[in-house]
């Protein structure tokens, strides 16, 4: 966002062409993925069994509110849903920062962080709201200050840029899965790590990217967003082929890996690029 968004900072009614530009961005796929996920439940409720479609989960999911179910997990219709939340407290917090033309740590570092900060304090005695309270909120953070760096012309050394990519990857794989609110040192830490080296290589690994590659990339909202209906779908079709084994399991792993990144991209080229061409002149 600081790096697609840097001509709004200086332009009258920034703020408001951000939203607009996000809004365009990100609802239009996500309300119809959920309304086909609400089809499903309606026409097959046997086979979809963990989503509620009441009228509260059904209109805070459209409206990107925290849906919280029976086992207290965040939890909306589509249920990838959940980080487009945090994902729009993130956008209104930058267009505050565009509105009042202030560098966006300046707004983001105290209201996430206060954020982050009562999200320590919460227990499952708190209103179901309070779920949006989580460190999660903090690798935001993590990235603009990368961005800002990038726009400075900061890189790394290659070799260490290299080692922060590989020791990313080995930490969020060796780490163990802990409380909620150390996701951001398990995950969020690993995660910079490898996104903070991966710029830095981008000048040298950019060339020797195949056009495929480079084409999963812009259907990466795609894939993100409907995996969850093609890994059901496989498995429901494959299930009761699949026996217990580590190459079995390594080949199922790589086939949903395929099918979902395949699909996305048919969901990206047929529906959601029309979609935007559709849109954005409006």
């Amino acid at each position: 966002m600081v790096i697609s968004s840097r001509r709004l900072v200086d332009r009258p009614g920034g703020a408001l062409a951000f939203l607009r530009h996000r809004v365009v961005r990100i609802v239009p796929l996500y309300w119809l993925l959920t309304t086909l996920k609400i089809l499903g439940v309606v026409l097959l409720p046997g086979i979809i069994l963990r989503t509620s479609v009441d009228l509260h989960s059904v209109v805070a999911s459209y409206l990107f509110l925290p849906v919280v179910d029976a086992a207290g997990n965040f939890r909306p219709v589509l249920p990838v849903g959940w980080t487009l939340t945090y994902e729009f407290l993130f956008y209104l917090f930058f267009a505050l920062a565009l509105a009042l033309r202030l560098d966006v740590l300046r707004i983001i570092v105290p209201g996430l962080g206060l954020i982050a900060a009562v999200a320590l304090f919460r227990t499952e005695s708190w209103p179901d709201w309070t779920i949006l309270f989580s460190t999660i909120v903090l690798e935001f953070v993590f990235g603009v200050v990368l961005a800002q760096w990038t726009l400075r012309g900061f890189r790394l050394p290659p070799t260490v840029a290299a080692v922060l990519v590989l020791g990313g990857f080995v930490a969020i794989l060796a780490m163990p899965m802990g409380p909620e609110n150390l996701r951001v040192l398990t995950w969020g830490v690993p995660a910079f790590a490898i996104v903070a080296g991966a710029v830095s290589l981008e000048h040298l690994v950019a060339p020797a990217l195949p056009r495929w590659l480079l084409a999963l990339g812009d259907a990466s909202y795609p894939i993100y967003l409907s995996h969850g209906f093609v890994l059901s779908a496989l498995m429901l079709l494959i299930g009761r082929f699949i026996g217990p084994g580590l190459w079995t399991e390594a080949t199922t792993i790589m086939l949903c890996l395929a099918v979902s990144s395949m699909a996305g991209w048919v969901l990206f080229d047929r529906v959601e690029n029309p979609l935007l061409h559709l849109l954005r002149p409006r």
